[in-house]
């Protein structure tokens, strides 16, 4: 028998946004997120000054792995997006 807590584990996901220093465009990600906003856990942003990027991680406790794929697609195709994975 599979325990909510196991169900859980598997079901977590991080998706993560990648822009160039100073590109970032927060509320444009929690546009494309609002789909999936109740199963976010947690919001990481972070910049990398000597790689010159910003970073934004989303960490999300159920939502369906496929519509947080198709997220990640859809912020990869923005234009000041320079990459949009799924970790």
């Amino acid at each position: 028998m599979t325990t909510d807590a196991q169900v859980a584990a598997t079901d977590r996901q991080r998706l993560n946004v990648r822009a160039d220093l100073h590109e970032m465009r927060v509320a444009a990600v929690w546009q494309v997120l609002m789909p999936v906003a109740r199963d976010i856990e947690s919001v990481t942003i972070t910049t990398d000054e000597q790689h010159k990027c910003a970073d934004l991680t989303v960490s999300f406790s159920r939502a369906p792995r496929e519509m947080v794929q198709t997220i990640a697609e859809r912020l990869g195709t923005m234009s000041w997006v320079t990459g949009a994975a799924l970790c």
